[in-house]
């Protein structure tokens, strides 16, 4: 059937999204201009009113291409079963979801006091999600509301602070900085023959009258941690994962956390670079790493793939230098692969190795190339340039 447009409620709670991404509202537009058909809308009706649930995107192209109305599809439902269907909705159509998107559907449930006492594993049904991702967004959103104040200002409305970094040191988004000062306070210490670092940051520090003399219980981050993360790229597919562990032990790194970054099948390279791009902001402004490796994309005889592969690998070494400031570290295949054991391994070999080697149940026939990427440059392996 046809609705009006104006009958149609969006604030509800029923977005699903972060946010509408313009540029596909006017993709759509135009292909509506001529004459190209979309799926219609999902609303639900609770006796009143229609409640948009899939659609958003749509919805808003046929306002800017001029219509009134437009066709949708009429479940019947009330509100709260409306933002059940949402949550879910966009998960196998349409574009690709974000995950910004993904972290906003899942955060609706969250912050119902009903849904929010659903395990993981219910959540992330709904949602389309996974439960370690749940589990991610549960933990953040607890430390959110434990670490945010509400106040009110000096002109009477509602504010809130969030306090968690209040009596901490700042974080930078890059470790450089404390490395430089790292090398320069061991310099030291080496050059003065002190015995440990905190009397070299005492000596330094006395050397200023207006400064007091000893400096109880300092303590001194250790910035000899290693965080990496691989990449093996891919214009549908990413794969990457984010290894930690201390630059000087034997033991294994641990595993923070790995994936893919997809996107979206059927449409123009320009456009699903520009994803990849956004997507690998996301990532990196989340794991902060302080060193990125990334496998030296084959040369394959297909012209098409060999092209869009180093497209992919090109957008990766562009977001690592203009986010953090890293030129990703480059490996042959053969060369972490060798690493883990054989550098003529295949997919499955790797993975059983992998899985074997870090304790990783479960993971099927999943790739885990990144990991071993990250691994492999994590233990020095690398291309010399």
């Amino acid at each position: 059937m046809r609705l009006s447009i104006s009958q149609i409620r969006t604030d509800g709670g029923t977005q699903s999204r972060a946010e509408i991404h313009q540029i596909t509202v006017v993709e759509y537009a135009t292909a509506i201009k001529e004459g190209h058909l979309f799926p219609p809308i999902v609303v639900f009706y609770d006796g009143n009113y229609y409640w948009l649930v899939d659609g958003f995107h749509r919805l808003s192209a046929h306002l800017l291409a001029g219509y009134q109305d437009l066709e949708v599809e009429v479940k019947q439902g009330t509100l709260r079963e409306a933002i059940l269907y949402a949550v879910g909705a966009n998960a196998e159509h349409g574009l690709r979801r974000s995950p910004a998107d993904k972290y906003h559907a899942v955060s609706l449930l969250l912050a119902d006091e009903e849904w929010s006492s659903w395990s993981d594993r219910m959540i992330a049904k709904q949602t389309f999600t996974s439960p370690p991702f749940v589990a991610k967004v549960r933990s953040i959103l607890i430390i959110k509301a434990n670490t945010e104040r509400v106040y009110t200002t000096k002109h009477g409305s509602q504010s809130s602070m969030d306090t968690s970094l209040i009596g901490k040191a700042k974080k930078y988004h890059t470790l450089q900085l404390q490395l430089n000062v790292w090398e320069k306070l061991q310099h030291y210490q080496e050059k003065m023959g002190l015995e440990s670092m905190s009397a070299s940051i005492n000596q330094l520090l006395a050397l200023d009258t207006n400064i007091p003399k000893a400096i109880p219980n300092v303590s001194v981050t250790d910035t000899t941690v290693n965080r990496w993360i691989g990449f093996d790229p891919g214009l549908a597919v990413v794969r990457w994962a984010v290894l930690e562990g201390p630059e000087t032990s034997y033991d294994l790194p641990k595993i923070l956390d790995y994936g893919t970054l997809e996107t979206t099948k059927k449409r123009p390279t320009s456009e699903r670079l520009w994803e990849l791009e956004q997507d690998l902001v996301t990532l990196l402004r989340e794991f902060q790493p302080n060193n990125v490796a990334m496998e030296i994309p084959f040369m394959g005889e297909n012209p098409k793939t060999t092209r869009s592969v180093l497209e992919a690998a090109g957008v990766i070494q562009l977001v690592c230098y203009r986010e953090i400031g890293i030129v990703p570290v480059h490996l042959y295949p053969s060369m972490w692969k060798s690493h883990i054991g054989s550098g003529r391994a295949d997919h499955e070999e790797v993975t059983d190795t992998l899985s074997v080697l870090f304790n990783l149940n479960n993971v099927g026939k999943s790739r885990l190339d990144a990991i071993g990427i990250a691994y492999g440059a994590f233990c020095g392996v690398k291309v010399n340039e």
